[in-house]
């Protein structure tokens, strides 16, 4: 393979790049160290002719595309369209099983149960991590990056008697109390209860179970986003059920899952109840002490519990249970948190519980204890569920969220244990007070990075990549058919180590047409017209990102750091579209003009690019190949570097009139033969001269 270059004295030449074989590090270290001037690092006059050859021979990215194939099927094994996943570069699950990090890829499988997720993820990444995003199917899983990755998914089985019932509605028999702490009452033979705590299908007459579509599941998980506050919603409002129909209503309760919590929670198991009463009858904690309260779930973890579970409740008159429940009435639940021992003991006796009493759970403190969504019974006041009408799916759907408010790791989510009520007639019930829902959240995927450019193009320069550094987002929104809608971009500026009459400015072409993008929809950023490709202008000049400083910003070695404001781009298109590779986003810098730009390795220059300028001074372009942006020896112009996250730090670069060669000691190795893909980590010291990092 042949790569047409000009050198500085315009001479044109050939190189064959089948002689790039071996190289000794120690020759190439010197060369290396005897190349690096300040704005000057080519030289042709040293090295050896393989070493100079070594910017044409590799290819400089530091993340690549993997497929990952992915199979969902439901507890009966039959396959689900529509579950919806995420793929992360990390595991996403806290110890109270909140995804804290952004998913590189989220779509939904198709009617046969498949999806095809194509992930863009750094070289230096070596597993990668797989999580059902809609409730009741399995549990996030880690593989091993390779060419070829499958993994299963499937819902929790239902168990069932190994002799069924006749089917008939009767109300049971009720053993209990089985707390010595309160009037608990269980509806449940123990027969009827697996040993992990689940209601038997064919069992007690009031259990069945329900086929919860993944679109209800998705809808409910957009209410009660991980992570976020539920709309910062007043829990001072008491949203529980209330009876509307004149003739009063039959419920019921389908389990819809724990939001996660089972992830770093296997072994806590809790218990759901509830209870009826009037209006005005409950005014403090000390009526708990008089309230009849019924089992309904003894174990809700969801590596147990399959998502659409359902049971009748039964009203309480004060004398007998009863399937109606009179109009006027309300209906609470209760979350014991660690409530369930699931030791194997009968579930109609107090030995398989362990129920705290009122002075639990204590904020920043035990957490264990009974969560109530009536607010006056929690000592603190507030509702630990929000309960809201979900007309689509004539139902109502309640979240839990149990950790007490005001905890320091409360995260008001309100998804730690999710149902779906409802009812006969349909709309005989409501929530009592409505806590709305302001924004739907859908999770979207993204990828982190960092980008650092040079700025001497065509010239070598001094390699130190700071002449201007940007941590990036890119996001794609999707829908259900797991075609894009909208692409979101995120820049915070990091550093300018340009001269001070160096203007610098900063763009980014998307491998889209013009006449996809909604450009009157386009917020956060200028849209360029007449170019082959959907290119916009973040700024015009970076320095102005960075008041009253003139110069170098950021790069000088014991200065203080300068922290500049992040942009958000919203860019919404005219159709969905089937694909828009992240990999392919073309970020560059423009300097001094606009016709000036600098790209990374191999990425085409936009319509605005003064063509003449390639294969001048050092640069050994060649657009009939697709070659840009390359130079001889060991450098290029612009590298991006991949994180795992948003919360990740962007990366080091070198202090001012230093080089990535002398900041990062294993960087020639990487040039050479690929075999340190995580050269870059500046966390590990090995590979860093600390003094000459910024």
């Amino acid at each position: 393979m042949y790569y047409l270059c000009r050198d500085q004295n315009r001479h044109i030449y050939y190189m064959n790049m089948r002689s790039l074989k071996y190289f000794s590090f120690g020759v190439i270290g010197m060369v290396l160290a005897s190349c690096v001037e300040e704005k000057n690092l080519y030289n042709p006059d040293e090295g050896t002719p393989e070493d100079t050859q070594l910017g044409l021979s590799t290819d400089f990215l530091l993340k690549t595309q993997r497929s990952i194939f992915i199979t969902a099927v439901d507890g009966d094994g039959k396959s689900q369209a529509g579950v919806k996943f995420g793929v992360f570069m990390s595991q996403p699950y806290t110890d109270e099983g909140v995804i804290s990090i952004d998913p590189v890829f989220v779509g939904y499988t198709d009617a046969s149960g498949k999806l095809k997720a194509e992930v863009v993820i750094g070289n230096n990444v070596s597993k990668i991590y797989v999580a059902p995003l809609t409730a009741g199917y399995g549990q996030v899983k880690e593989a091993d990056v390779q060419d070829f990755v499958s993994l299963d998914f499937q819902g929790v089985s239902f168990p069932h008697m190994a002799v069924s019932r006749a089917f008939s509605i009767e109300i049971p028999s009720f053993s209990g109390p089985i707390s010595g702490l309160y009037q608990l009452y269980i509806p449940y033979k123990n027969v009827e209860i697996s040993r992990d705590g689940i209601p038997l299908q064919g069992g007690c007459s009031l259990v069945s179970k329900e086929q919860l579509s993944p679109a209800l599941i998705n809808q409910i998980d957009s209410w009660y986003p991980e992570r976020q506050n539920v709309q910062k919603a007043d829990l001072d409002k008491n949203s529980d059920l209330r009876v509307v129909d004149e003739n009063g209503a039959r419920v019921w309760v389908t389990y819809v899952g724990d939001g996660g919590f089972y992830v770093a929670n296997q072994t806590v198991y809790n218990s759901l109840m509830y209870y009826n009463y009037k209006e005005e009858e409950l005014n403090s904690p000390n009526d708990i002490d008089h309230l009849r309260m019924t089992m309904l779930l003894p174990n809700t973890n969801q590596l147990q519990c399959p998502s659409g579970l359902k049971v009748q409740l039964l009203y309480w008159n004060g004398k007998e249970y009863t399937e109606i429940f009179p109009k006027g009435t309300r209906i609470g639940f209760v979350v014991a948190r660690a409530g369930y021992k699931k030791d194997g003991t009968d579930v109609t006796t107090k030995n398989v519980y362990s129920f705290k009493n009122k002075t639990n759970p204590v904020v920043n403190g035990d957490v264990s204890g009974m969560y109530y969504s009536t607010p006056v019974l929690n000592k603190w006041g507030k509702s630990q569920a929000v309960t809201r009408q979900l007309d689509g799916y004539n139902c109502c759907v309640t979240g839990f969220d149990i950790r007490p408010f005001g905890d320091n790791q409360s995260d008001y989510d309100f998804n730690d244990v999710m149902l779906k009520v409802t009812a006969t007639p349909e709309k005989a019930i409501e929530p009592g007070e409505d806590i709305p829902v302001e924004e739907e959240v859908v999770v979207t995927e993204s990828i982190h990075g960092t980008l650092a450019f040079e700025d001497q193009w065509p010239n070598a320069g001094d390699y130190d990549l700071n002449d201007f550094v940007v941590n990036y987002a890119y996001g794609l929104g999707k829908n259900t058919e797991n075609k894009i809608t909208s692409i979101k971009l995120r820049f915070k500026p990091i550093a300018k180590g340009a001269a001070a009459y160096t203007k610098i400015g900063f763009g980014i072409e998307l491998p889209l047409a013009e006449s996809y993008i909604d450009a009157a929809k386009v917020m956060g950023a200028t849209f360029e017209s007449g170019n082959s490709k959907a290119t916009f202008v973040i700024w015009e000049d970076v320095s102005r990102l960075f008041p009253n400083i003139n110069g170098f910003v950021n790069t000088e070695k014991g200065t203080s750091f300068v922290s500049a404001a992040e942009v958000e781009i919203t860019i919404p298109l005219t159709i969905p579209v089937d694909n828009v590779s992240m990999m392919k986003f073309n970020p560059f810098i423009f300097v001094n003009n606009r016709s000036h730009e600098i790209h990374l390795t191999d990425f085409a220059p936009t319509s605005k690019m003064d063509t003449n300028l390639l294969q001048t001074a050092d640069d050994c372009s060649d657009a009939s190949r697709n070659i840009y942006y390359r130079m001889e020896d060991m450098s290029c112009w612009a590298l991006d570097f991949p994180r795992t996250s948003a919360s990740d730090p962007a990366w080091r670069y070198p202090k001012e009139k230093s080089s990535v060669v002398k900041a990062y000691k294993n960087y020639s190795k990487w040039v050479i033969n690929k075999t340190d893909l995580s050269w870059f980590n500046f966390t590990i010291s090995e590979n860093v001269d600390e003094d000459e990092l910024y």
